[in-house]
């Protein structure tokens, strides 16, 4: 068998400025990855995000992975229905977030210095059985009261490896 990786690529998702949540709640998910046409049988996600402001150790971030159903229709884990789209969003409450999405990643907050931090997240198809069709991400934190993630757009990446076996 032969690993076949196409060229990682970037997510969209809007990181800068994104404040905390002391219950990891509220975040923000990415736009909908499509894999109707390459039909992946794997893909590797990974966030690089840097913090600022006023940090409190103890915290961390979260990646979360989440796919559409088979009747097409995302599942029911936020206050505001999911288009598709890179927004802000609160999820309905934490248990709903386990139910109905996946823990690809997380990292914690050690210090109180504002610095990088890198979560190179589980496989998709093995925590979901195969790559789903359609898949989005949510990224949390909750690294203090005043602490937001940087405000620089470019201290931000949400990247995907894609590939597939031969």
């Amino acid at each position: 068998m032969t690993t076949n990786y196409r060229a990682s690529s970037a997510v969209a998702i809007t990181l800068a400025s994104l404040a905390s949540s002391s219950g990891l709640t509220v975040g923000r998910c990415s736009a909908a990855v499509s894999n109707a046409t390459n039909k992946d049988d794997f893909v590797l996600p990974a966030l690089r995000t840097r913090s600022g402001g006023t940090i409190v150790a103890g915290g961390g971030i979260e990646l979360w992975a989440f796919a559409q159903r088979a009747d097409g229709n995302w599942p029911e884990l936020f206050t505001a229905a999911y288009t598709g789209l890179d927004a802000a969003f609160t999820v309905n409450n934490r248990d709903a977030l386990l139910a109905g999405a996946v823990l690809v990643g997380s990292v914690a907050q050690t210090d109180a210095t504002a610095r990088d931090y890198v979560i190179r997240g589980r496989e998709l198809s093995q925590v979901f059985g195969a790559v789903p069709q359609n898949f989005a991400f949510f990224v949390t934190h909750n690294m203090g009261v005043s602490a937001i993630l940087d405000g620089t757009a470019g201290n931000h990446v949400l990247t995907i490896n894609p590939g597939n076996y031969t």
